[in-house]
Formats: C-alpha cells, structure tokens, sequence
C-alpha cells in the first residue's frame, strides 16, 4: 500500500495570507496616493515653469512684445493660477519679469518671474 500525502496550501492559510496582504495594502495605498498627487502638482509647476522659460525664444522669431496679463495666454495653466504683476518679454527676447500665484491642493504658492531669461523662482 503506498501512502498518499497532499502538498498545498490549507484555506485557513489562505485567508490568512489575504488579511494580511489586505492589511498592507491599506497601509500603502495613502503613502502611494499622496506621493501621486505631490508628482502630479510638481509635474504642473515644471509644465508652465519650461512655458514661461519658452517665452524669450518666441518672442524673439516673432519680433513681437510679449506681455502675459491673463492666465488664459498660457497653454498649461488652469485657473488656480494668478497673475500678480504682468509678464513681460521684449522684442529681443530679454525678460522683464513678472509675478504670480498658483494655487495647488489648497495652498498659494507665490513665484518671481526673473530677468533676463524668465526663470522662476519660489518666493519663501
């Protein structure tokens, strides 16, 4: 008579296994969640950051003045974004600066546009 021995897992170890990967689940899913909203909001910031960056070059193929007083004249902004004092960009490409405020999951983050080049800069 030869002896027949099962190998597997028994249900009780299964559920087990599944509460305790539920359990960390439920843990990670915020930290995950926060990470993608802070990588969404920066992601936004660097888009009309390398907009603005862009407008020395524009305005100089265009022989043309440059002066952004709304924030329907940027392609990647929404409305939580102000402008405080108007940007603007001269003919030849040099930047006269600017300010604005961009408003992100509740909170009012005020930059400076710089000159020569429209670099943007956090104001603490």
């Amino acid at each position: 008579m030869r002896c027949l021995t099962q190998s597997g897992f028994t249900l009780i170890e299964l559920l087990v296994t599944l509460v305790l990967l539920g359990l960390v689940a439920m843990l990670a899913f915020p930290a995950v969640d926060s990470w993608f909203l802070s990588r969404q909001l920066a992601a936004e910031r660097n888009a009309l950051a390398n907009e603005l960056a862009g407008l020395p070059l524009k305005a100089n193929i265009s022989g043309n003045l440059i002066t952004i007083t709304t924030p329907d004249q940027l392609a990647s902004v929404d409305n939580a974004f102000v402008i405080k004092e108007p940007i603007s960009v001269l003919s030849n490409g040099y930047c006269l600066g600017g300010s604005f405020h961009l408003v992100q999951d509740d909170v009012i983050n005020r930059y400076t546009v710089t000159s020569p080049f429209c670099d943007v800069k956090r104001e603490p």
